[in-house]
């Protein structure tokens, strides 16, 4: 291959890598999602459902940068929207309350449990002192960090991880529960976000459900005019180099 063949191929990788693509499914739904967080109480919910790799957390990302202020990284400035992740870091892939508490606090960057910069020994200490704490007590110590940040939109996005927790059914039974008690004292909208399994975890709740608006992302379909015509477009996009 020759040089000016290597740098259109170079060329071509940085600028699909450096580009995202709101398509016409991303947009419909993006708009959905707004639009329901404008017209929802606190303690009601959204989920929005979907398949993998389609664009559901960065619906969620737009609506921290829309909602927020440029500032939010700071712990003390108001922070509407917080978008929590729910990730497997217990034993043998299970998913832990404790560890979730404390991924929580870390991406809101409390001052208190934020494992940051290049003291190794210091983050040594600081995850010892962590796993000191009581999951009741992170729990108190996140239900006031999203009071001083006067949170209005709790995003729980890999919801569906919680049909892996320790304890089972019961768990994670408890851990939704806990979601729904916290919304209405607080006065949140919790929106929870996921792959097509989060409908077994939000149906262990009734409480949930009698109050969730459901928001599902599809794939395009061949069956669908529209949605080949749409589609189109995507292709059309990528049409220009390759």
């Amino acid at each position: 291959m020759s040089m000016q063949a290597m740098n259109w191929v170079e060329l071509v990788i940085n600028r699909i890598n450096s580009h995202q693509i709101h398509h016409h499914m991303y947009k419909i739904t993006r708009q959905r999602l707004f639009a329901e967080t404008l017209v929802r109480k606190g303690g009601e919910c959204i989920a929005l459902i979907g398949p993998s790799r389609i664009g559901k957390t960065l619906i969620a990302i737009a609506l921290e940068l829309m909602m927020n202020p440029q500032a939010s990284d700071d712990f003390l400035v108001r922070r509407p929207v917080v978008r929590l992740t729910c990730r497997n870091r217990g034993d043998r892939g299970t998913f832990s309350t404790k560890a979730f508490f404390l991924d929580a606090l870390a991406a809101i960057k409390h001052p208190f449990y934020t494992i940051d910069g290049d003291d190794i020994a210091g983050n040594v200490e600081s995850i010892r002192r962590n796993d000191r704490e009581t999951t009741a007590s992170l729990e108190a110590v996140l239900e006031n960090a999203l009071q001083v940040l006067r949170t209005k939109y709790l995003v729980i996005d890999e919801t569906q991880h919680l049909q892996y927790m320790t304890g089972g059914v019961q768990s994670a039974l408890q851990m939704m529960e806990f979601f729904k008690t916290l919304a209405e004292k607080l006065d949140i909208v919790l929106i929870f976000i996921g792959a097509y399994p989060i409908v077994n975890v939000l149906q262990l709740s009734p409480h949930l459900l009698g109050r969730t608006c459901t928001i599902e992302m599809q794939r395009y379909s061949s069956s669908s005019e529209e949605d080949l015509i749409y589609f189109q477009e995507v292709l059309n996009w990528y049409s220009q180099d390759v």
